[in-house]
């Protein structure tokens, strides 16, 4: 079970045995007289929590002072009474959390859950802001970013999609995202402001990403020491050639790998994030990476982004809620309900049949990215069960994603990469429901059109 998630005691005495005499408290003295160790206070033995009986009267004991043999007043021995009570302790998970357990100025957002399974991503995404980043601005970057911030709990059932994913089943799967721009110093300042809603973001001063040995002793790397957080590991084009290919080792395998000949093998405990300019020819593998989003032109243009999101900063959220939020939906394991992997599924077939022989083929680990996104969206919603609609939510990010980079949708799909000045009805608004609505009709005919005996289970 997670440390830091919320749970039930319970409690059944299953015994009760006789009331029986101890020793509270006694005090010795130094048999010599002369010694600092003979005053009355100097040595008193004091019963504790899980103390025997020989740990406050013994003959064995010396002096603090001269090393002496202590001997005890025994006119100054306290004697109590005490009853032996053998309980059954049981202890349950709450999930999913109540409302009023969230933040404060988070209960009006969660508020909408009730009634849209897709709106309040869209609305934290909306209204967490980190200074000198408009808000509005890279509003599906900031929602990849949002999902990626949620920490995944360990993976114990072997038959979800997300098991077999990494070398280290049994340990949290991370989304790893890399942000690709023509303003490498805008996308430095986006994911640099968002990991500040992480417990960990930058460490800065370690020269390797995954550590290294030197005789007996191993010295940790960044990756390291940014368990269950963020790892930040920058301008991946400024990385050696060694610390590129290393990079790309771990993401595949989803661990850090510390020797040449891989005898040592820890598991990767964190998110990984960077970025690199779009025109880059060093090689950097992005099909390691579980999202590659390429941000479209206009939004590297500043004045354009500052003339479209003036003066919104009436509805901000404060860090330290929206940390408090993400924390709380991070404790919740959730469980992938059939309609879910069979839409990522059905999705992922008909995707490659549409795909296959072209220059924009569906990444291969497609299947764990996008139940990896639905599950933490799920999470999000304080949901435990992994449902169709996440599913939905899942694809149209991730195909948005891929519009981005391979320019070519395979349902269609229009990119909105920020929220415009007017539009936040069409982004926040009952409008999402619409949309989302609408694409899930158009992914189900998409699924159905390229997959033979398509069906996914769907109560709407």
């Amino acid at each position: 079970m997670d440390s830091t998630a919320l749970v039930s005691y319970w409690a059944r005495v299953i015994a009760v045995r006789d009331p029986v005499s101890y020793t509270q408290s006694t005090k010795y003295s130094c048999s010599v007289d002369s010694c600092s160790g003979s005053d009355d206070s100097s040595h008193i033995r004091v019963y504790t929590l899980r103390s025997k009986e020989s740990d406050v009267i013994s003959s064995n004991l010396r002096c603090s002072f001269c090393n002496e043999t202590l001997y005890e007043d025994i006119s100054r021995r306290n004697i109590g009474r005490r009853m032996l009570i053998s309980v059954q302790v049981n202890i349950e998970q709450l999930s999913p959390p109540l409302p009023h357990l969230l933040p404060r100025s988070i209960r009006d957002i969660y508020s909408v859950r009730e009634t849209s399974p897709w709106q309040l991503l869209s609305l934290l995404s909306f209204c967490i802001t980190p200074q000198s980043v408009p808000q509005g601005a890279y509003h599906t970057l900031k929602q990849l970013l949002l999902l990626s911030l949620v920490k995944t709990p360990p993976i114990q059932d072997s038959s979800s999609p997300l098991y077999l994913a990494t070398a280290h089943p049994q340990h949290s799967p991370s989304l790893n995202l890399l942000l690709q721009s023509p303003d490498t110093l805008l996308s430095a300042r986006v994911l640099t402001v968002m990991a500040q809603l992480a417990d960990f973001k930058e460490v800065k001063g370690m020269n390797t990403l995954c550590g290294s040995r030197e005789g007996d002793t191993l010295h940790a790397g960044l990756f390291s020491f940014v368990e269950g957080g963020v790892a930040l590991v920058g301008d991946v084009d400024l990385l050696k050639k060694e610390e590129r290919v290393l990079l790309s080792t771990t993401l595949q395998n989803r661990a850090i790998i510390i020797g040449k000949k891989k005898t040592e093998i820890f598991p990767l405990k964190c998110a990984v994030w960077g970025f690199q300019s779009e025109t880059s020819k060093k090689s950097v593998t992005p099909c390691s990476w579980d999202i590659v989003y390429k941000v479209p032109r206009e939004c590297d243009e500043l004045a354009v982004l500052e003339s479209i999101m003036e003066e919104r900063n009436d509805s901000l959220l404060p860090e330290v809620d929206v940390k408090a939020y993400i924390a709380l939906a991070s404790t919740l394991t959730a469980q992938f309900d059939d309609s879910c992997t069979k839409l990522i599924a059905g999705y992922c077939q008909a995707s490659k049949s549409v795909r296959y022989g072209s220059d924009c083929e569906l990444p291969p680990h497609a299947y764990y990215t996008l139940h990896l996104l639905a599950g933490n969206h799920a999470r999000i919603n304080l949901r435990d069960i992994v449902l169709d609609v996440d599913a939905v939510a899942a694809i149209k990010l991730y195909e948005e994603c891929l519009l981005s980079s391979q320019y070519y949708s395979s349902v269609d799909l229009k990119p909105s990469p920020h929220i415009n000045l007017g539009e936040e009805d069409e982004y926040l608004g009952e409008c999402v429901d619409t949309t989302m609505e609408q694409f899930y009709s158009k992914l189900v005919q998409f699924c159905t059109t390229h997959v033979a005996g398509f069906t996914v289970n769907n109560e709407d």
